[in-house]
């Protein structure tokens, strides 16, 4: 190239062009798709675990306790990933664990972005007094330590599903509510 066309060409396109596997670790990294990868895996574990998973859950049997994987010496192919100590079978509380983590998730991140949402854009719209006490009691639940305010929780009012998933969904509005305040 002549010094002067050399001076007008931009960088792209002095540099050679781009191999297939650079495209595709580009789209890697520019665009979640890991983590959709990962989020069907679950999901598709959730939705067939009945097909997926060999055992019951919750039934042990005491007789193939602390079983290893199957890919050990030692364990077989009716444990994939062996046994617990009362012999209940990991692959199977895996998959249905999973159900109940996505479900836990879905509620949560529905209800603290719907609620969070709706507030940060009632403080936003009508500012003043109202803005100030939505915004403090945003600081306040950031404030607080959830695996405190969760400990003390489960030992006055006991261990429930309800519980946990209302205590989530207390500790995950302010985000979405200070969000959409600023926007």
């Amino acid at each position: 190239m002549a010094s002067a066309e050399r001076a007008t060409a931009t960088i792209p396109d002095l540099l050679p062009s781009r191999r297939p596997s650079a495209r595709v670790w580009q789209l890697i990294r520019s665009w979640p798709v890991i983590p959709a990868i990962i989020l069907t895996v679950l999901a598709t574990f959730a939705v067939f675990a009945p097909l997926l998973a060999n055992q019951d859950p919750e039934k042990g049997d005491l007789r193939v306790r602390i079983l290893p994987p199957a890919w050990l010496e030692g364990g077989g192919r009716e444990h994939l990933l062996g046994t617990d100590q009362q012999g209940k079978d990991i692959w199977s509380r895996v998959v249905y664990g999973t159900r109940v983590s996505l479900l836990i998730a879905g509620i949560v991140l529905s209800a603290g972005a719907i609620g969070g949402t709706a507030l940060g854009i009632i403080s936003g719209f009508f500012g003043g007094l109202i803005d100030e006490v939505l915004m403090r009691l945003v600081d306040i639940t950031f404030a607080m330590p959830f695996i405190l305010v969760a400990l003390v929780v489960v030992i006055v009012l006991g261990q429930a599903l309800e519980i946990i998933i209302i205590l989530l969904i207390v500790f995950s509005w302010g985000g979405f509510a200070r969000q959409s305040r600023g926007e």
